[in-house]
């Protein structure tokens, strides 16, 4: 009697490259430019009209380049190529001993701290103007959510004992910026198909085997 084993997936290689990118002089990516470009006009535009003014606004962005590709017994069964980037906001108001994200005691619900916010899909397209514009909407959103928070904070302190707790908020630390190469995908596509379908097509030869799959898939990531 023969026996049928299914063979997969074979992975043959996988690159997961990662790189935390900030402001370079020389050359900056266009996401930081519109990160830089936005944090200055966002900072100095709610310093001067917010009400409260957010004594701490931050960005960070990660950028994920990824490409897959599968045959099974000498034919392609996938193959694609994906791109994102994700924004994330942080903005706070009060000051460094108080500000939105403190712990409301009484609060129903098991987090009562600040709600968990997703970050946000940016374009990929390396437009200045564009990608500002994502940065400027969600740093607007999230500095009306964290003065709506800051009110109830402070009414809740207004109202209850002394806090047990009484670190600060956030603490205060000196500056560091790191300069890294950006990590990308060196991937001829078309070539690894075709090696592929190679490999995958080798598993004919054996009549016991009735699926075998070949992947090789690689990752960039990007963080600012």
């Amino acid at each position: 009697m023969k026996r049928f084993l299914p063979v997969g997936p074979l992975l043959l290689g996988a690159a997961i490259l990662t790189q935390s990118a900030f402001a370079q002089k020389s050359t900056p990516s266009p996401v930081t430019e519109a990160l830089e470009q936005e944090m200055k006009r966002a900072f100095s535009l709610l310093q001067q009209k917010g009400n409260p003014a957010p004594y701490f606004i931050s960005y960070s962005v990660r950028e994920n380049q990824s490409v897959e590709i599968e045959a099974s017994l000498g034919a392609l069964r996938n193959s694609q190529k994906d791109q994102s980037r994700l924004l994330d906001v942080d903005v706070r108001v009060g000051n460094y001993d108080l500000d939105n994200t403190h712990q409301i005691r009484g609060q129903r619900g098991a987090n009562p701290g600040p709600a968990f916010a997703y970050p946000v899909l940016m374009p990929i397209d390396n437009d200045v103007d564009a990608l500002r514009s994502v940065i400027w909407l969600e740093t607007d959103r999230k500095y009306k959510t964290a003065v709506e928070r800051f009110i109830q904070v402070k009414a809740n302190r207004a109202i209850k004992v002394d806090e047990e707790d009484t670190s600060a908020d956030m603490s205060r630390q000196t500056k560091e910026a790191a300069v890294l190469p950006l990590a990308s995908i060196d991937l001829n596509v078309a070539n690894w198909e075709k090696k592929l379908k190679t490999f995958s097509a080798l598993f004919n030869k054996y009549p016991e085997i009735y699926e075998g799959t070949v992947t090789i898939s690689a990752n960039a990531n990007n963080d600012y």
